[in-house]
């Protein structure tokens, strides 16, 4: 259970990472 927390807690920072990383570029690409 705890490694299984663990997991999606590690997954939903890389997905957030990634958001935020698509975000500015589509910002700097934009402006």
């Amino acid at each position: 259970m705890y490694s299984a927390q663990g997991r999606v807690k590690g997954t939903f920072r890389n997905s957030f990472r990634w958001l935020k990383d698509s975000y500015t570029r589509v910002v700097y690409g934009w402006w």
